[in-house]
């Protein structure tokens, strides 16, 4: 007979595999890009990192640390999520490029960026 800390240990284990699986390798790796007509103090540059396990960072490339976002949702063809100043952004895979919109917190002013995979 098992002990039912040994399945909740499996449990586990399965669900956090199945994470895993289930983000899309076209997403999986780092991508750098520009903010189209920027003309912010951190510069229009942008690099996001997508981790196997579905996890995303985000930075310009001014900044020397990435910061995590909040729940970085990957689909089939698309990315979304929050930055940590509450920009928001939306990405679509168009032929193996990310492109999409970074819409401000303050002001509201949206941006089309592009970003390739390295």
């Amino acid at each position: 007979m098992r002990s039912p800390g040994w399945v909740a240990l499996i449990a586990m284990a399965v669900a956090a595999w199945s994470a895993q699986a289930q983000t899309p390798q076209w997403a999986v790796g780092t991508w750098k890009g520009k903010l189209e007509n920027y003309s912010g103090t951190e510069g229009p540059d942008r690099i996001m990192t997508v981790s196997a396990d579905g996890k995303c960072t985000w930075n310009s490339k001014e900044t020397s640390r990435p910061a995590s976002v909040g729940a970085c949702k990957i689909t089939a063809d698309s990315i979304a999520f929050t930055t940590t100043g509450k920009a928001q952004v939306s990405l679509q895979n168009k032929g193996g490029k990310l492109q999409g919109t970074w819409q401000s917190a303050s002001g509201g002013k949206s941006y089309h960026i592009s970003l390739t995979r390295q």
